[in-house]
C-alpha cells in the first residue's frame, strides 16, 4: 500500500468529474482517498459541498472491481 509523505495509506482514482485530463488522472496527488485509522472508511479531504467537484470532499460509499 502507498504511503503519503505524512504516513497516510492511500488509493489513487481517476476522477471523471472533470474535463481537465491532467486534474482527472490517477497520478494527481489530489486525487487520492485517504483511509481514517479509526473507521477504516475511505475519504478525500476538501471542501463540503461548494467550489469545484475536484476540491470537494468525498466519502467512499462502494468499491467495485474494474474489469
Amino acid at each position: 500500500m502507498p504511503f503519503d509523505e505524512k504516513g497516510r495509506t492511500y488509493y489513487t482514482f481517476h476522477d471523471p468529474g472533470t474535463t481537465n485530463a491532467s486534474k482527472g488522472k490517477d497520478t494527481n496527488p489530489n486525487n487520492r482517498f485517504y483511509v481514517d485509522e479509526k473507521t477504516g472508511n475511505m475519504y478525500r479531504p476538501g471542501k463540503a459541498a461548494n467550489g469545484y467537484v475536484t476540491d470537494r470532499h468525498y466519502d467512499v460509499a462502494m468499491v467495485r472491481i474494474n474489469k
